[in-house]
């Protein structure tokens, strides 16, 4: 699928000149602070100057605000720069441990204490997503696209939406996207709890995206608020981590079926994340089906080790 990249190189020189890749469609421009040109386009291209040959960076933020991808990316150099991100490193462990392992409620109160834990994480988040070979944001993005391209009216719910990212890349699609998370970093971004009260009414959308964002002990909760939001046969879309499930997806897929779910074959191609997509049959409740309250045995949290 095609990737978004962002390009850095120094100057401020014509758009229209900067060596970027041929057939590659330069979408935005935008000058950082440090008079950095930023080129966002619709294509991978090389690195050449600032960063290593060949590294990826992916357009985290809209390009208003993407002046700090290139600050970060610059960083400090020797002893005080590996130190400082030694301990960004360590707070984003810290971070990830606690969102995978409480209830949301009490990360929902953590964030409204401390609002800058919750950009300490996604900068975190972020650093660990751009080493992989690809985004499952992207892959979501591309195949939702293709949705928009049909031309009639589609609603699409992203829960755990972060930085709102899914929104701003199908700006120009004609999708109605609408983005919560515990924390709006954005105009367009709800805060609210995703396990407890999205709010939007029963069937509303045609889509819910939830991309790495089963979270929290309760995690079951989003996916049953996603049963309520979604209309009958419209499409949950979830990628989650492939070692979460320990080598064996079937529990998983079962609880999808036993929430009102259809899932389809689960799309393995990936190496760092598996996608599912699962259509509503049923709404929680209208079954006998049994619900779990344990969540463990579905899902491990995920937790990375220390270095």
């Amino acid at each position: 699928p095609i990737l978004q990249f962002l390009y850095f190189i120094g100057g401020v020189g014509n758009p229209s000149t900067m060596p970027v890749r041929k057939n590659t469609t330069l979408i935005d421009t935008y000058t950082s602070p440090k008079r950095r040109r930023v080129v966002l386009c619709e294509d991978e291209v090389k690195v050449v100057k600032g960063f290593k040959r060949g590294e990826r960076v992916y357009p985290e933020k809209p390009v208003s605000a993407v002046d700090t991808v290139g600050e970060r990316k610059e960083g400090k150099g020797g002893m005080l720069g590996k130190m400082e991100s030694q301990l960004k490193a360590g707070r984003f462990r810290w971070l990830n441990e606690k969102l995978y392992t409480r209830e949301s409620g009490d990360s929902s109160d953590m964030f409204v204490e401390e609002p800058e834990l919750f950009d300490a994480y996604h900068e975190g988040y972020r650093e660990q997503v751009g080493k992989w070979p690809v985004n499952p944001l992207m892959v979501i993005t591309n195949e939702l696209k293709t949705q928009g391209s049909k031309g009639s009216r589609t609603v699409v719910a992203d829960l755990g939406c972060g930085d709102g990212m899914l929104a701003y890349y199908l700006r120009a699609c004609p999708l109605e996207v609408h983005s919560f998370d515990l924390v709006s970093k954005a105009p367009h971004i709800t805060a609210c709890d995703i396990a407890r009260n999205v709010p939007l009414p029963p069937n509303s959308v045609d889509f819910v995206v939830i991309s790495l964002a089963l979270m929290g002990t309760n995690w079951i909760d989003i996916l049953k608020e996603a049963n309520r939001i979604l209309a009958y046969d419209g499409t949950l879309k979830i990628a989650e981590v492939t070692s979460r499930f320990g080598g064996n997806l079937a529990p998983f897929i079962e609880l999808l079926t036993v929430l009102g779910f259809k899932p389809q074959k689960p799309n393995t191609s990936n190496t760092h994340f598996v996608l599912f997509n699962a259509t509503k049959q049923y709404a929680v409740g209208e079954t006998n089906a049994k619900i779990p309250r344990d969540a463990s045995g579905y899902l491990a949290p995920c937790i990375y080790k220390k270095r």
